[in-house]
């Protein structure tokens, strides 16, 4: 992967127009005003912050993170999908199946992530330099994990909803999350079913989620 944004970073030191020349040829479809996903990452997100509520937690936080979330679409999301320079992440947004190494410990599934930042960086810092990119203090490791500060929240919101799907709770064929996103828009039935799928385990879950980016500094920037 390191290499992989490396080839675009490269590109970008080196060949300035050539690259700006074809991201104006990229069109952004998924984060828009009429995206399908907007009512269903909206009703999720405020999930932990229920539960955090629920259990006593500091009432002006929740207060807080309440407003935050429940517009988590407009105030978080598309807050972080705007381009900035300089162009660097680590944040994909797609918490999919595909995307998670999963192993299975008494009858349940337990979804694992891999800790690769150092790994990330040291190739990535390995490729710019023998790619002849000399000022490389804009890609350091502290650019990056300040990026990941700014992008954080992202994940957490995707988790709040795909959560209890990839735990085992909730099973769902394409075709028939399809149908609900295109067929059923605006229904957010759906959105409140998931939203209690898995219980106050998925929910705490959530909440210690919410706790770790807020000490990790992902909140400072809303």
């Amino acid at each position: 992967m390191g290499r992989f944004h490396g080839k675009g970073y490269v590109m970008k030191e080196l060949q300035c127009e050539k690259f700006f020349d074809i991201m104006k040829q990229i069109q952004e479809i998924r984060f828009d005003a009429k995206y399908e996903w907007k009512s269903m990452m909206n009703v999720n997100a405020t999930r932990a912050v229920e539960y955090l509520r629920n259990h006593g937690h500091d009432v002006t936080f929740c207060d807080k993170m309440e407003a935050l979330f429940s517009q988590a679409f407009d105030n978080v999301m598309m807050k972080i999908a705007e381009p900035r320079e300089p162009l660097s992440t680590l944040c994909h947004g797609d918490f999919t199946l595909g995307n998670i190494l999963f192993k299975t410990e008494n009858d349940k599934y337990d979804a694992m992530l891999i800790d690769f930042a150092l790994f990330y960086h040291n190739a990535l810092k390995k490729y710019l330099l023998e790619a002849g990119v000399s000022n490389i203090e804009k890609y350091s490791y502290e650019a990056l994990l300040d990026d990941y500060r700014r992008s954080g929240l992202f994940g957490f919101i995707i988790a709040s909803f795909y959560l209890p799907i990839v735990r085992g709770y909730y099973t769902i064929d394409i075709e028939q999350l399809a149908h609900v996103i295109y067929v059923d828009r605006g229904n957010n039935a759906f959105a409140f079913e998931m939203k209690q799928c898995g219980g106050d385990e998925i929910s705490k879950i959530l909440a210690d989620m919410l706790l770790y980016l807020v000490d990790l500094g992902c909140l400072t920037y809303f």
